[in-house]
């Protein structure tokens, strides 16, 4: 660690945040990438959204002048600490805290817009996912939460909808970890790892089934949840107007990332006996909570998840339930690192999922 921090004229002591993310000094953030592609997607989002004055952390450079330090094939940037921490509603929002948010992410899709040909952001569609890897999940593990024909009428419905719904580069990965408020004020935006154009629509849904999870800091009592959604949609339209067309789709897609996710869950990207076939970039954050402790499961990279917790008044709420005997978790979608497997070399670093 001491070698690779002796290339930015940064002091301070060194505090491990997650395992490959750490805090030097007091104003300064140490990160290790193994993805070089999201890398490449994170820096230039960062560079561009700062100098189109939004508050993104600085990327500070090396000695040398370079963005990044490579080590054993991990690459290593040093950045900014904005000032901040992710909002812990910590009860019921008001209204002014909800639109913040919506406004904060509106202002980010609207900055993004010239952005999405100025790096090889993956151009990707909910749709795809649908009927791709989502729909050989189901086949390769079905369960009795959902039959065949619940699944394919959930993706007819958004395939009608699809040509209609305006696509542009999104964050994709939008929860309250990755908005940063100060004295109840937004102060800056985080993490674009997984930045991908896709329907823009993906982000506020995302958001918005986020503030389901039970047991979460933010959770919002589902007799509160149809308010939020007015609010952090009016904050959101103050800078993005959703058509028509979205506005009829959002229930779809939030059914439509409610399997997403559950098809997530139903392996944890292990090579052996789970069975996943997920791609590696996925780490949905609200799906499920673990309680009690599970035991560990055969794959030893997996655990099963003893009760799955999401509930949305506008989905059919019973797919993820209705799933929690079939699926398994990998542990670093609770922000732990993931156990290594038999197969896998146990010196790999994983990024963790943000929670």
């Amino acid at each position: 660690m001491n070698e690779i921090l002796s290339h930015w004229n940064v002091d301070g002591p060194v505090q491990p945040l997650k395992p490959t993310v750490w805090q030097v000094g007091g104003g300064h953030i140490l990160k290790a990438y193994s993805d070089h592609k999201s890398l490449a997607r994170n820096l230039t989002a960062m560079h561009r959204l700062r100098a189109g004055g939004l508050p993104v952390p600085a990327v500070v450079p090396t000695e040398a002048g370079a963005d990044f330090v490579q080590r054993e094939g991990l690459r290593y940037i040093m950045m900014t600490r904005l000032p901040g921490r992710p909002l812990a509603l910590g009860g019921p929002a008001d209204a002014q805290t909800l639109e913040a948010i919506g406004g904060a992410l509106g202002r980010l899709h609207k900055a993004f817009q010239p952005l999405e040909h100025d790096a090889p952001y993956w151009d990707n569609h909910l749709l795809d996912e649908m009927q791709g890897w989502v729909s050989a999940a189901f086949q390769r593990q079905p369960w009795d939460g959902v039959t065949h024909e619940e699944f394919h009428q959930a993706v007819r419905q958004l395939a009608a909808r699809s040509p209609a719904l305006p696509r542009q580069l999104i964050h994709r990965d939008v929860h309250f970890g990755n908005f940063l408020f100060a004295e109840g004020r937004f102060s800056g935006y985080i993490d674009f790892d997984l930045s991908q154009r896709n329907i823009r629509l993906f982000d506020p849904c995302y958001l918005l089934l986020g503030l389901l999870l039970e047991g979460g800091e933010n959770q919002v009592a589902p007799e509160n949840w149809l308010p939020a959604v007015t609010q952090v949609l009016r904050g959101y339209e103050a800078f993005i107007p959703l058509t028509p067309a979205e506005k009829e789709a959002i229930p779809c897609v939030m059914e439509c990332i409610e399997l997403l996710c559950t098809a997530y869950f139903m392996g944890c990207g292990c090579s052996t006996s789970c069975g996943s076939g997920k791609p590696p970039s996925y780490r949905p954050r609200f799906a499920a909570r673990r309680r009690p402790k599970p035991k560990r499961s055969a794959c030893k990279a997996c655990a099963p998840l003893s009760v799955f917790q999401f509930k949305s008044p506008w989905c059919s709420a019973r797919y993820l339930p209705a799933a929690a005997a079939a699926l398994c978790s990998a542990p670093c979608c609770m922000g732990l690192r993931r156990p290594a497997c038999s197969s896998r070399p146990k010196k790999v670093l994983v990024p963790p999922c943000s929670v």
